[in-house]
């Protein structure tokens, strides 16, 4: 039987991959294939140019993907609640819904665990933010 942690962590990846895929081959595709070409030209092997060509160009958009991914993994709440039985495994949204009560809710704790929950987000957009609005919007277009 497997762990529903691990249950749930191939269950985000099972979701996750599919667009992260679709976004990063509409970025591809941007890469004009003359840059391969040149690359080769001037005696670069395949790895070469994949490793100094290819991704100093798609980091972008590697940016946004992995951005994307991390967002929709952080907020999901319901694959969370289907499979996390324990409660040392709950995710925050899980964390937090257990401050709304039948009568009454905490509003404080709520509030707090919703600044808790944005923190590591904040964190990770602030530094990256000029490099996800470019891939974003580069691998949009074709």
């Amino acid at each position: 039987m497997i762990n529903s942690h691990i249950g749930l962590i191939l269950c985000y990846a099972a979701f996750v991959t599919p667009f992260t895929i679709y976004l990063l081959v509409g970025y591809l595709t941007t890469i004009p294939k003359a840059l391969d070409e040149a690359a080769i030209v001037d005696g670069a092997n395949r790895f070469q140019v994949i490793r100094l060509v290819i991704l100093p160009i798609m980091w972008p958009g590697l940016v946004a993907a992995a951005t994307f991914g991390f967002l929709q993994s952080w907020s999901e709440y319901l694959l969370a609640l289907a499979l996390i039985t324990e409660d040392g495994l709950k995710t925050i949204p899980l964390g937090l819904y257990q401050y709304f009560g039948d009568v009454q809710v905490d509003w404080g704790a709520v509030m707090a665990g919703s600044v808790v929950a944005t923190v590591p987000t904040l964190l990770l957009f602030l530094p990256l933010q000029k490099k996800l609005v470019s891939g974003l919007t580069q691998g949009a277009t074709k």
